[in-house]
């Protein structure tokens, strides 16, 4: 919410950059995902790197055209792009009648079942693919930007400019992936979701997960600061 009452706008590629989303499938660059790094010397300014490092047959190459290299938002780098992330808080129901339920933990419980830890989001995600149109709101997640529509005059432009994937499979429980990776083009994005994957789901080199610190549950200062936070977003 923030990026989007700063920069004035759903589309944070054209805002900020592309970020790394044009590396070419099926040549060797395809193997690797970019260093990290690149953008440190913004420090926690939004921008673009104005040279990322990609290392392959062990050698440093270092790329410097639009959409491959890495962007920063607020010292946040590759927040879409080069990467998948999975997001452990977020997980899909599929049911029978077209039923795609949403799920949050907001604990630091993950799982790869929606478990007790989980709680519903209060919408339907859209069937399949498409280019967003429009966002859910459930007032007990107020914060959540989750695609509700897709329209035939949206596009990677206007008037969000990112993409929306739903599995296939119309049963079980889906994981939610981020962002997108280093050959999505203009479909990567701050709003670029894909519940396609299980949780359980290992191997594919364009698709990995950020360290996260979890405290302790005992931690005085760690609890105070969690009280505080959900009273602030009325929790």
């Amino acid at each position: 919410m923030l990026a989007i009452v700063e920069l004035h706008t759903f589309n944070m590629q054209d805002a900020i950059g592309e970020g790394i989303c044009r590396i070419t499938e099926g040549t060797i660059k395809s193997l690797y995902s970019a260093n990290t790094g690149s953008t440190k010397n913004l420090g926690n300014v939004s921008g673009n790197a104005t040279s990322t490092t990609f290392n392959y047959d062990n050698i440093d190459h270092y790329e410097v055209d639009t959409g491959k290299t890495a962007i920063s938002y607020r010292g946040y780098e590759n927040l879409w792009g080069n990467m998948w992330d999975y997001l452990g808080d977020l997980l899909l129901q599929n049911q029978p009648s077209n039923r795609y339920l949403p799920y949050i933990c907001d604990n630091f419980n993950y799982s790869n079942i929606i478990s007790n830890d989980y709680h519903r989001i209060n919408f339907n995600l859209p069937p399949l693919v498409g280019w967003i149109s429009g966002f859910a709101y459930d007032e007990n997640t107020d914060w959540i930007f989750l695609p509700i529509e897709f329209s035939n005059n949206a596009n990677s432009l206007i008037p969000v400019g990112d993409y929306f994937v739903r599995s296939y499979i119309n049963s079980g429980t889906q994981a939610c992936i981020h962002g997108g990776s280093w050959f999505g083009e203009l479909n990567d994005g701050l709003f670029y979701y894909a519940f396609n994957r299980k949780a359980t789901e290992t191997g594919e080199k364009h698709i990995g997960a950020r360290l996260l610190f979890v405290p302790s549950t005992k931690n005085s200062i760690y609890t105070n600061n969690i009280t505080k936070w959900k009273a602030k977003i009325g929790g």
